[in-house]
């Protein structure tokens, strides 16, 4: 290998190569850390083969491109290609290879322009449209697809930033595509956020090559033929450019995601009718229109019959307003994406899926007209009022085939209260048959009228008939109960449904509307009603009830009545309950005498509330009191002992039918002597102190006292000197004069029991403070200067 050739690999790669493809594709890795990207030049295959290659298992440990040394005439071709390759790989490794592919070849056409090898990948597709542009088999047309897509991707949605977006998209294939088009980059042209709306702009493009929007290349100069060093735009599938006959396309093969351009010229004026016969379901197609006057084009998308998969187009003033259209069809197969023959793109036996189509094109002389051939009425609901008719409609098309939208609408006092629309496969002028049926929703003279449209939506016949006097049918009323056996004064809830059918139907008693009723009424089979949907009652009395309901609907008629039976009975006794402040009493509760109490027997349980039971409470000491919802009743009882005397406390419940008593016992104790006084008291040293009333009996009265004093205490109550007996240490009496000799805290207990033999006890602290000692003197009498005074102590502590 000369060194020339080697300079000029390496100037090239340095001036074009590198900037070029990373301005689109992205910086490139360095895992090895050597801040190179290598290419090896060896002997692959002789050359005429391969002419290079990037290979991704290598790319773990280090950035490097292979190329044939047999090949190097179209070196810079190579390198370009199998640099985007790695640029794209570091970035996402996971993509499909017709997006990879593409981008690859698109990079050599950003760094050199139409190459012969680029001219030769692009023609082969575009002469050959039919074939994939999802799925990736390695042919020629393969590699042309994929590069024309993403130049397209590049021209519309913002060049290298886009394309650099895409290749960053760990997203793969249409989804990444979609992403893209849902964020563009700025000044982009809209070509749709779907696959489908993006292959229909792009399949235009291709096949058009206009400067207009979306249905062109602004970054390919494009040739009408298919010549080396060119591109060319997609070959036509079929044309036609005289009238005189209809004209039909042979079956044609069409891959997943592959296209088919036909185009037509020389029109006479009249509607261009257009038709695709596919043998699988999932084509779709547009016609693209040119004005005559203006040159624009408009794009219209085919109108797909779901019964068959055949898609119908037509243009209005074919050969004077437009002077040229083509019909662009491609077959959106389930299976999209897809590299080889792999069952990861759902391919398991087989291959990737194809279709056959077959277009028809012919010119319309006449449109399509419809007919109302007859109206027939008849009664559904049997009140002998014609209520329903059958519309029988006629539609005569003279096109080979069209599907004919047809709108049938409603009237009554001139104002539209229906309408149903439906298509109408039609063609060949023989005329077809479809019948509709209509139920009014309330009593009038109706009037019916019918247009039908093109698929262009243009109005192209319409047709009236006469006034026809029909009645309301009746509603239907439907319900339930939440019961048919209940107790007495138990909730019964109640259900009410109905439907109000009417409108129009393509097939006998299928309608359109199914409005619910505007009214209820029930009768609840014990003298009362309710107008609610769906009340709730109760019975107070046992029996048999039968409740009906009727509805009314918006046109006023009145269904025929639904009926339930429903059993009340009264089988359940009151289970009784007494609480006090929210506790059960399950067998005894101790109280004190006169202590008050509030009894509950808000816990009774029966179907009869509590507001109409008879409750009696005989209290078991002589007292009792009742009445009907007496449910809380207080009490408090006189006598108790210290034991405690038990009553027996009966509470009588009477629902009606049954008489249920409740005993519980009610110990009722003797209150001990209650404390009055707990105030420290104070006194001074000899000075006897009255002890004040520390207890008092609330039931009775105290029959005995024991004070106890620590340490000896006098009690005579007077006359207290050092040498008085302080040797006392008890008392019984009520209020006892007691003195101390020496100051202190002392400690006092007494013991009160009552005359039920309760005794309640308690220890005071007495304060006993010392007398100050008292200054005494006796003054000597008055005198003279220099006399002798005599002062003498007569002080004392006493």
């Amino acid at each position: 290998i000369s060194s020339t050739t080697l300079n000029d690999l390496t100037s090239t790669w340095e001036s074009t190569i590198y900037p070029t493809d990373t301005s689109y594709f992205g910086d490139p890795p360095d895992i090895d850390n050597n801040c190179q990207i290598e290419i090896l030049i060896f002997d692959i295959d002789l050359g005429g083969g391969i002419g290079g290659y990037f290979d991704p298992n290598v790319a773990s440990s280090r950035e490097i491109l292979f190329i044939d040394s047999a090949d190097l005439t179209w070196r810079n071709t190579i390198l370009s290609h199998e640099f985007e390759h790695l640029l794209h790989n570091a970035r996402d490794p996971y993509e499909y290879l017709w997006i990879d592919e593409g981008a690859a070849d698109m990079a050599a056409y950003l760094c050199f322009g139409v190459t012969d090898t680029l001219s030769q990948h692009a023609n082969e597709w575009s002469q050959n449209a039919n074939m994939s542009v999802r799925w990736w088999n390695q042919r020629l047309a393969d590699y042309g697809a994929g590069f024309m897509f993403l130049m397209y991707l590049a021209d519309k949605l913002g060049g290298g930033a886009a394309i650099s977006d895409l290749v960053s998209d760990t997203a793969t294939g249409g989804v990444a595509v979609e992403n893209l088009a849902r964020n563009p980059q700025p000044g982009s042209t809209a070509i749709g956020t779907t696959m489908t709306d993006i292959f229909a702009n792009f399949s235009a493009a291709v096949a058009l090559d206009s400067a207009q929007g979306a249905f062109g290349f602004s970054n390919i100069a494009m040739t009408a033929g298919c010549v080396t060093g060119f591109i060319c735009k997609v070959q036509m599938s079929g044309y036609k450019d005289e009238w005189q006959n209809d004209w039909s396309s042979p079956a044609q093969q069409l891959e997943g995601w592959g296209m088919r351009a036909y185009k037509f010229a020389g029109g006479t004026g009249a509607p261009l009718n257009l038709m695709v016969q596919p043998t699988q379901f999932g084509v779709a197609g547009v016609v693209m229109a040119k004005d005559a006057a203006t040159s624009t084009w408009s794009m219209s998308r085919l109108r797909i019959d779901t019964q068959t998969g055949a898609g119908t187009g037509l243009v209005h003033g074919f050969g004077n307003e437009t002077n040229e259209v083509w019909l662009i069809a491609w077959y959106e197969s389930q299976v999209n994406d897809c590299d080889y023959n792999f069952a990861s793109c759902g391919i398991t036996t087989g291959s990737y899926p194809t279709t056959s189509i077959t277009v028809q094109a012919g010119i319309i002389t006449d449109p399509a007209d419809i007919e109302i051939m007859s109206i027939t009425s008849f009664d559904r609901d049997a009140d002998n009022l014609d209520d329903s008719i059958e519309i029988d409609l006629e539609v005569t098309s003279n096109a080979f085939f069209e599907i004919i939208e047809v709108t049938l609408e409603a009237f009554v006092n001139n104002t539209l209260r229906d309408s149903i629309t439906f298509d109408v496969p039609a063609g060949n002028s023989i005329p077809r048959e479809d019948s509709v049926w209509f139920t009014p929703p309330e009593t009038g003279d109706w009037t019916f009228g019918v247009r039908i449209r093109d698929v262009t939506g243009a109005v192209i016949d319409t047709a009236f008939a006469l006034p026809v006097e029909l009645g309301n049918m009746e509603p239907v009323a439907s319900g339930s109960t939440s019961t048919a056996i209940t107790q007495t004064w138990l909730p019964v809830s109640l259900f009410g449904a109905g439907y109000d059918v009417w409108g129009f139907g393509l097939s006998n008693n299928s309608y359109f509307h199914n409005d619910t009723p505007i009214a209820y009424i029930w009768d609840l089979g014990d003298n009362t009603t309710s107008g609610l949907k769906n009340p709730v009652h109760t019975y107070d009395e046992a029996g048999e009830y039968t409740i009906t309901l009727t509805v009314q609907d918006q046109g006023g008629y009145y269904s025929e009545s639904q009926s339930w039976i429903v059993t009340v009975a009264d089988t359940t006794e009151p289970i009784v309950e007494i609480r006090v402040d929210g506790v059960t009493i399950t067998d005894e509760i101790v109280l004190l005498t006169n202590q008050r109490v509030l009894f509950s027997a808000r816990s009774t349980v029966d179907n009869v509330p509590h507001e109409q039971l008879d409750f009696t409470w005989n209290w078991g000491d002589g007292g009792d009191e009742g009445g009907i919802g007496l449910v809380e009743a207080s009490h408090s009882y006189v006598d108790g002992s210290a034991d405690g005397i038990v009553y027996t406390l009966t509470l009588t419940v009477n629902d009606g039918t049954h008489v249920v008593e409740h005993q519980v016992y009610v110990r009722i104790l003797n209150r001990v002597p209650r404390q009055l006084f707990d105030e420290e008291l104070q006194t001074f040293t000899l000075t006897p102190l009255a002890m004040p009333d520390i207890f008092t009996d609330d039931d009775g009265i105290i029959v005995e006292y024991r004070w106890t004093f620590d340490g000896g205490v006098n009690l005579s109550g007077r006359g207290l000197t050092l040498t008085s007996d302080f040797s006392a240490t008890s008392s019984v009496d009520q209020n006892p004069m007691v003195g101390w000799r020496t100051p202190g805290l002392k400690n006092v207990t007494i013991e009160a029991t009552d005359d039920d033999g309760n005794m309640s006890s308690v220890t005071l602290i007495v304060r006993v403070l010392n007398q100050r000692p008292v200054a005494v003197f006796a003054r000597p009498a008055d005198g003279t200067v220099q006399s002798d005074y005599i002062f003498e102590s007569l002080s004392f502590d006493p």
